[in-house]
């Protein structure tokens, strides 16, 4: 299926020669030490990097080429003190998100330390200059400051940029809904025009006839192919029908036509309807088709739920795998929290020492029986839990709640589908769920692989919306 292209990098690296004393070949010196930056950044992004700037007009023409070379974001990479007229000619020009760069050259100060390494280090000084304009008109950015070969700095960089991928996917995505919002669920509603207008996701309504027909029309070579791989990679119930299996595997196909027909990233699906469940076509919920989706990198919401959509969305593009939770019930000896759902998963979680399984729902049949569930056990490791909801007083009117801890891979076998204790990084379960739900993300949540706090925290600046870490 269709994916976009990679985040696109702007560069710029001002420099002066009007200090004197300075070596010869300072020029070639500093304009390798940009190429090797250059060569980072391009291992995670396309890089458009015109050549050191030297002056305002030269400033200014890198500028104009980096917003016509259509520039997702403008990496600063501060190498010395430089006039601040030099580095905003480009950067007013570019006109896209920045990062400042205060990339030092040398890991310690040596005891030689001179006026011509005073001024070939003089990034410092630089990189205030840039930040205290930025502030002053209002404009936001970031600052990564360290030793720019550090693993530790590059890492902050590698994860500035792949919070500005998954902002600009978000701003550009289409987001498919089927099925509608389950009716009741009123907290699960949000303003879809608001969402337009000031995030960017394009909400795609599909109808029901058009799912049907995709059902209908799957063709049955891919419906067999699609069984075989299913009986390849998962145990299979023997409480699962083969029609219900069937069943399953038709709507991972009618929903993948969908999903590429309409050139979605994503979206919603609410079974809980004749379009799905309820139905005489398809007759069975969506959970095994979801969760495929979600896998391979196009994340689905059950139920209808936009806005957990969008945190699922964020979390699938910051840290490769998103799977939504409800926050269960709360172990109060050990102050962990219980994370399941109604059956779905992404894969990218499961413990591959473990088997996973296709069961019969175990929450919902529908007029032609219960469609497949994910079961698996979750992988240990750091993790984070996020929340997403409109909000008046919020920040831009948005606000993402991040909680990172850890994901315990500790589960329950009787609940038959995939589910992890979680122990939050900040404290006690009880507490922690209490702060959550004081800032009001919607009942369902997106759980992401990692501790992404500090991406979300780039994320809520790039948006321009209200991100609070619990």
């Amino acid at each position: 299926m269709e994916r976009r292209p990679r985040l696109k990098v702007g560069m710029i690296a001002p420099y002066t020669d009007m200090y004197e004393g300075m070596p010869p070949d300072f020029r070639q010196e500093k304009d390798a030490f940009c190429r090797e930056v250059a060569a980072f950044l391009g291992e995670h992004a396309d890089v458009v990097y015109p050549a050191l700037v030297a002056s305002p007009e030269e400033g200014a023409a890198a500028g104009t080429a980096l917003r016509q070379a259509g520039v997702d974001v403008v990496v600063v990479v501060y190498l010395m003190a430089v006039p601040i007229e030099i580095t905003w000619s480009a950067v007013s020009e570019a006109a896209a998100p920045v990062l400042i760069w205060n990339a030092i050259a040398t890991p310690t100060i040596p005891a030689t330390y001179d006026m011509v390494e005073l001024v070939r280090h003089s990034s410092n000084v630089g990189s205030m200059g840039l930040a205290n304009l930025l502030r002053r008109r209002g404009l936001p950015f970031e600052i990564v400051t360290g030793y720019y070969r550090a693993s530790t700095v590059r890492e902050r960089v590698a994860t500035f940029l792949r919070a500005a991928d998954a902002t600009r996917r978000l701003r550009q995505s289409r987001l498919g809904i089927v099925g509608g919002t389950r009716a009741g669920m009123v907290d699960l509603q949000l303003d879809r025009g608001a969402l337009r207008l000031e995030l960017g996701p394009r909400c795609i309504d599909i109808e029901d006839a058009e799912l049907f027909d995709a059902f209908r029309a799957a063709p049955s070579s891919e419906v067999a192919g699609r069984l075989q791989r299913l009986r390849e990679e998962f145990r299979i119930d023997p409480r699962l029908s083969s029609g219900e299996l069937e069943r399953s595997a038709r709507l991972v196909v009618a929903l993948e036509t969908l999903v590429q027909r309409h050139r979605l990233d994503g979206g919603t699906v609410n079974c809980h309807t004749s379009a799905f469940q309820r139905g005489q076509e398809i007759g069975i919920v969506a959970c095994l088709a979801t969760s495929l989706l979600t896998t391979a990198g196009y994340p689905f919401m059950c139920l209808g739920n936009l806005p957990n959509a969008i945190g699922m969305f964020l979390l699938k593009h910051l840290s490769g795998v998103s799977h939504w939770v409800e926050c269960q019930t709360t172990d109060w000896e050990r102050g962990l929290m219980l994370l399941d759902n109604g059956g779905e998963g992404d894969l990218g979680f499961r413990n591959p020492a473990a088997p996973s399984w296709l069961r019969p729902n175990m929450f919902y049949t529908g007029t032609h029986g219960k469609g497949a569930a994910l079961e698996f056990d979750f992988q240990p490791g750091p993790g984070t839990l996020v929340g997403f909801t409109q909000s008046p007083e919020a920040r831009g009117g948005w606000r993402l709640v991040v909680a990172p801890g850890e994901v315990l891979g500790e589960r329950f076998p009787a609940l038959e589908q995939a589910n992890t204790l979680f122990r939050f990084k900040s404290g006690d379960a009880s507490r922690v769920f209490d702060e959550f739900c004081r800032l009001g993300p919607v009942h369902h949540n997106a759980l992401g692989a990692g501790d992404q706090s500090e991406a979300f925290r780039y994320v809520g600046q790039l948006l321009g919306i209200e991100v609070v870490v619990v």
